[in-house]
């Protein structure tokens, strides 16, 4: 299984979900093992935990409060595709291809 481009990613100690949740291992390529856990209701992918379950790896886009999480680190550039550090200055729209154009928005 290849991931997308992005995937938002807040480090925990520790996490638990309300819903019921199916576990997968997955080996990288480097032979890192994660348990990875999907919920049991819809199929998305919740987290990843390294075998000795020091450190969960939860995927913001599945939180009510996925906008307040603000990416700080981009990890696994090496892999990253060429475009990505172009991507900022690409056109912006509002609300879908069709929509105005916007402006990204800058630190105060």
């Amino acid at each position: 299984m290849k991931g997308s481009s992005f995937s938002f990613k807040q480090a925990t100690p520790q996490f638990w979900f309300k819903n019921t949740v199916t576990k997968f291992l997955k080996i990288a390529g480097s032979g890192n093992e994660r348990l990875q856990g999907f919920c049991g209701i819809c199929g998305s992918h919740l987290y990843a935990i390294d075998p000795a379950k020091k450190l969960f790896m939860i995927r913001t886009g599945c939180l009510d409060q996925h906008h307040k999480f603000v990416p700080a680190k981009h990890i696994f550039g090496k892999s990253a595709d060429e475009w990505v550090g172009e991507i900022a200055d690409s056109s912006w729209f509002a609300a879908g291809p069709a929509s105005a154009a916007m402006t990204p928005f800058k630190k105060a």
